[in-house]
């Protein structure tokens, strides 16, 4: 992803959206909510969505490992897990017979970055890397 980021100065043009895109601001001229953020905010949706992409903040982790964490049966933490995946906010691997997943940042950030430019128009957008 490249580091940490502070997003300020948005413009405040009309119909002007933006989101960060590794190091550079990517402007979307009259671009109505993707799909993609649609979907994005429906996977948030769910507290144990949410708690699962807290546990894949810290490291990579398989449905089993997972499931233990909650209490929860497998096959719930694995639809969970598929949700979050067609919404892209998770990636998989498969190692031999184990599916480790990991969030995918660059998802993560261009959505939340489109939110903001929605929601919140009044913020103004630079992008700097932090040290």
């Amino acid at each position: 992803m490249g580091g940490n980021f502070k997003v300020r100065g948005l413009d405040k043009s009309p119909g002007v959206w933006y989101y960060i895109d590794a190091l550079k601001i990517v402007y979307l001229y009259g671009v109505k909510m993707t799909d993609k953020c649609v979907d994005f905010c429906k996977a948030l949706c769910d507290d144990t969505r949410q708690k699962i992409m807290e546990m894949l903040r810290e490291r990579e982790m398989c449905v089993g490992d997972i499931a233990n964490a909650f209490r929860l049966s497998q096959p719930t933490i694995s639809h969970h897990l598929n949700i979050l995946k067609s919404a892209n906010v998770v990636k998989s691997r498969k190692e031999g017979k184990l599916v480790y997943y990991s969030l995918n940042p660059d998802n993560i950030q261009e959505c939340c970055g489109m939110l903001i430019a929605r929601f919140v128009p009044e913020m103004t957008c630079t992008v700097e890397k932090e040290p």
